[in-house]
């Protein structure tokens, strides 16, 4: 997933940046971020989605760089790599759209409850040769942490890893600090995934 992550932060670095003058033509959408939280019974679950739209106003197949419009009028020229197979399907015009997502998901698990073992996985597919560029990368891990501090003040908990890493962690609910106690187990399933599309105007 590195080429995606190296292209969603230009995209997001290039809406950030203040505007210049704007190209014809039809324009990017501007950036959105949507963010959802729910609790059903002992499980907290939060995601977040940015979905960003920059224009190809310049291309260069030669030297595989790509000029970059924001939705703000900024440009941004990057380089891309080989790992593009189908550059040459990419012209002056296009939308380059990428939404990048990630979602955390904690259950509390009572003292002496069984940990549960760590996995991670991940996948990527991309377009067939020939095809408009596209991306679409994911990946998730799991594993069970252990409460080691309540701080009711600073409205946070330290949670240790399996590896013996702590962490202290932000709790947006304050009532669930009352029904967490040293020493229980929290089972933790971070996602996070980015698709990329180059799609004609």
């Amino acid at each position: 997933m590195t080429t995606e992550r190296l292209m969603i932060a230009g995209v997001l670095l290039l809406c950030a940046l203040p505007g210049c003058a704007k190209s014809e033509g039809p324009k990017p959408m501007p950036p959105s971020v949507t963010t959802e939280r729910s609790r059903e019974g002992n499980t907290i679950t939060r995601s977040d989605t940015i979905t960003v739209q920059a224009k190809v106003v310049a291309i260069n197949q030669k030297t595989r760089e790509v000029t970059l419009e924001g939705a703000d009028g900024e440009k941004k020229t990057i380089k891309v790599g080989p790992e593009v197979k189908n550059l040459p399907q990419v012209h002056k015009g296009d939308m380059v759209n990428v939404a990048y997502h990630r979602a955390i998901a904690a259950t509390l698990k009572k003292k002496g409850s069984k940990a549960s073992a760590p996995e991670a996985g991940e996948a990527l597919y991309t377009a067939k040769p020939g095809e408009m560029p596209a991306a679409v990368g994911a990946q998730q891990v799991k594993l069970t942490a252990t409460v080691t501090n309540i701080n009711k003040d600073m409205q946070e908990i330290t949670l240790k890893g399996p590896k013996g890493r702590s962490a202290a962690v932000a709790v947006q609910d304050p009532s669930v600090l009352d029904k967490v106690k040293v020493g229980d187990l929290v089972d933790i399933t971070y996602t996070e995934a980015i698709a990329i599309a180059v799609d004609k105007p």
